[in-house]
């Protein structure tokens, strides 16, 4: 679609048949006469593709200068980040992308660069759920000592609810006899596996349910069981909770624990 807009009030102004000359006079117009503080050109392959390449350059350049010297910001939108001629005179690029892996959609936003401001992350992944876009903050090792009990979900028609309505949503109730197996890379932190473990196991626990647990090797059975304790009483994990871990992998204090 090749529609430029100006917004203020959400306004916009097509100039998909008018020359390139008209459209940067209707730009030059808006910042003058109207003092717009945003200028969005969606997109700009389409006009700059009806140029010759150093007139699409001072084309380029003219808007650039013209930001420069107000209060308006021009955003460029381009469909073809790899053709762009004008990195070196903007002050920040970002890159929305998209793919698929597993069936399943990630987006992505880059920020390639951003003049005068530090990127501490330079991807993100966002979503566009709802027609809101909302990015995912950076991993951070949940605060266990935050844990709390909770009322349990009780159990699904045709499963086991994982103790998170949100989980239940992604992955669905856990079926009655059947097995789901979570594969997770190496980059991937303990804490971040916790996040899906602890919500099934206290779930089950809390609903009157025994539990058998296999930690991952190196992760510490006490620890493991001050962070459930929080959640469940503990005559319930003495009772109903069985942790399997061989002697050698545990330490001492474990070991008395």
């Amino acid at each position: 679609m090749k529609k430029e807009g100006f917004s203020k009030q959400s306004d916009f102004i097509d100039v998909r048949v008018d020359s390139p000359a008209a459209v940067l006079e209707a730009i030059m117009l808006q910042i003058y006469q109207k003092k717009v503080p945003v200028i969005v050109l969606d997109t700009w392959d389409g006009l700059a593709k009806e140029m010759e390449p150093l007139e699409r350059l001072r084309a380029e350049k003219t808007l650039t200068a013209i930001a420069d010297s107000s209060e308006t910001r021009i955003i460029f939108v381009s469909e073809e980040p790899r053709m762009t001629t004008m990195d070196y005179m903007v002050d920040g690029i970002v890159e929305l992308t998209r793919s698929e892996e597993h069936s399943r959609v990630f987006r992505e936003i880059e920020l390639k660069k951003l003049r005068g401001t530090s990127i501490t992350q330079q991807r993100y992944l966002y979503t566009l759920l709802g027609g809101k876009f909302k990015h995912f903050a950076p991993y951070k090792e949940p605060d266990y000592s935050r844990l709390m009990r909770v009322k349990p979900i009780n159990d699904f028609s045709d499963g086991y609810s994982l103790g998170s309505r949100e989980l239940d949503e992604i992955l669905f109730p856990l079926r009655h006899g059947t097995s789901l197996v979570i594969e997770y890379d190496e980059r991937v932190p303990y804490s971040a596996i916790r996040l899906i473990e602890y919500p099934l196991v206290v779930n089950f626990l809390n609903l009157g349910r025994g539990v058998i647990m296999i930690p991952l090797l190196g992760a510490s059975v006490k620890e493991l069981s001050q962070h459930l304790e929080r959640c469940v009483d503990r005559d319930v994990l003495k009772e109903r909770m069985r942790i399997a871990v061989a002697t050698e992998n545990m330490t001492e204090g474990e070991k008395q624990f």
